[in-house]
């Protein structure tokens, strides 16, 4: 009865250490962690003051811009190749360039409000 005991002690043990190691989210030993290898990068331009901040930028293929609506008034970004909804105050516009060359941008509320950027 004793050897009984004992196996059915060994045997939870065993089964408990299966599930501990089974639901483990840790990778497994000597195995590389996948690294983000991306390079592109977020830039940020405001919309202060009925103008681009900054009004030229020069950016990497793959990059993302994100421009932030610090205005009162509304605004947009249209370009040849993206166009932004409205943006009210606080609002945000993010577009990555995929493909090199200038890319100049206006509002379209306000044509003198214009912006280029360069994608090396």
């Amino acid at each position: 009865m004793k050897i009984l005991s004992s196996f059915k002690i060994f045997f939870l043990m065993v089964v408990t250490l299966f599930i501990f190691t089974a639901c483990s989210n840790s990778p497994a030993p000597n195995k590389p962690i996948p690294q983000d290898s991306s390079s592109s990068k977020i830039i940020q331009v405001k919309i202060t003051n009925f103008s681009f901040d900054p009004q030229t930028l020069t950016i990497h293929k793959g990059d993302t811009v994100m421009w932030t609506n610090m205005d009162s008034a509304p605004h947009t970004v249209t370009g040849k190749d993206f166009k932004s909804a409205t943006l009210n105050k606080n609002d945000t516009f993010k577009f990555t360039f995929n493909d090199t060359g200038n890319f100049d941008y206006v509002c379209s509320f306000h044509s003198e409000m214009t912006g280029n950027i360069i994608v090396k």
